[in-house]
């Protein structure tokens, strides 16, 4: 499957995105008309349901368009698929509090999925203190989330298989502290800072958990299996990237080297591959409200294939593109820069 990127973004938006991207970077946040181009389409509401004032998609719709965003910028693509996958949260929260949250225009969560904070319940709530590194859009996020060692009586607390006992909460920007800590060489503008707090004090209701049994809303969407989610939200920004690279790669040469070819052909198939998956995954749970787990299995395998040709492409093409890669300012080397900022991720490293 070859998807027609300019039929999901208009050609207008594409040209204001890569124009800004430079500015973007050196300002270390998204330029103002790509936030505001965000909010008009209601991008970071992806996975929200309409009546709460989202665009509902489905996973494979909302892969297809994380992919064509991060094809035209991958520091606005990255953003877009962190903040949207903050937001899908939505589906785990009290509906009172998730209409409260959600009835602002540019509601956007941003948070940390590291167990870095403790959180303790007393009688007038959970007191949570600590330190998260790179929130993803936290410039301009509404709630911040945050995963904390659970504590009782001063002592950390161990779950069934006596591993560290967490759970997640969300803050309001009020009771966090941003920290100006983002200086990567790529996804600059993606504004990832780290952000602190504590202590705090919270009501009960602040706590959620994310997991497909303690889904509240009704959308097949919040009981897809969030690793397999999450991986296939992430392995789309990378081969969003690397066909942008092939792009620039293809226009500046008149004969193609053999490897190139191939390369293409491979990252081609390995995404026909990857989106069938995910379209039989989708079809399974609005069907039978259930993924198997060899089908969950081929996911997490096929998003992990496709993140390896990707890799595999850029670091084959990168020497073929020449000084033109190499030279700050340019959108090859945004690109090189972005991709491999990225792939630091922790779901990705060692792959």
């Amino acid at each position: 499957m070859n998807i027609p990127f300019t039929k999901l973004i208009a050609p207008e938006a594409v040209a204001m995105i890569r124009e800004t991207a430079a500015a973007s970077e050196d300002s270390n946040q998204l330029h103002r008309a790509q936030l505001d181009l965000i909010l008009r389409n209601n991008w970071f509401n992806l996975f929200v349901p309409k009546a709460n004032n989202g665009l509902e998609l489905s996973l494979p719709e909302a892969l297809q368009l994380e992919e064509a965003l991060a094809w035209v910028d991958g520091s606005f693509g990255w953003t877009v698929t962190l903040c949207s996958g903050a937001n899908f949260f939505i589906g785990f929260l009290e509906p009172g509090i998730a209409a409260e949250l959600f009835q602002d225009p540019k509601v956007c969560f941003a948070g940390s999925g590291a167990a870095t904070g403790t959180a303790e319940l007393k009688a007038d709530g959970y007191h949570i203190a600590g330190h998260w590194k790179y929130a993803t859009g936290a410039p301009h996020a509404t709630v911040f989330t945050c995963v904390c060692n659970l504590k009782e009586n001063g002592q950390l607390l161990k779950d069934g298989n006596g591993e560290a006992a967490t759970a997640a909460f969300w803050l309001y920007p009020s009771e966090v502290k941003l920290q100006n800590d983002w200086h990567m060489m790529g996804m600059k503008a993606t504004a990832s800072q780290s952000f602190e707090t504590g202590p705090v004090v919270v009501p009960t209701h602040r706590r959620f958990t994310i997991d497909p049994a303690y889904a509240i809303l009704s959308q097949p969407v919040f009981r897809y299996p969030f690793l397999q989610f999450a991986e296939a939200t992430l392995c789309v920004n990378f081969s969003g990237m690397a066909m942008r690279f092939l792009e620039l790669y293809l226009q500046q040469t008149t004969a193609p080297d053999a490897s190139a070819i191939q390369l293409q052909r491979e990252i081609l198939q390995a995404r026909d591959i990857f989106y069938e998956k995910i379209e039989q995954s989708w079809k399974s749970l609005k069907e039978a409200a259930h993924i198997s787990d060899p089908l969950l299995t081929e996911i997490s395998k096929r998003s992990r294939a496709l993140y390896a040709v990707c890799g595999k492409l850029m670091q084959t093409l990168y020497p073929a593109m020449g000084m033109r890669a190499a030279e700050s300012g340019t959108e090859a080397n945004r690109i090189w820069r972005n991709y491999f900022t990225a792939s630091q991720h922790k779901l990705l490293r060692g792959l």
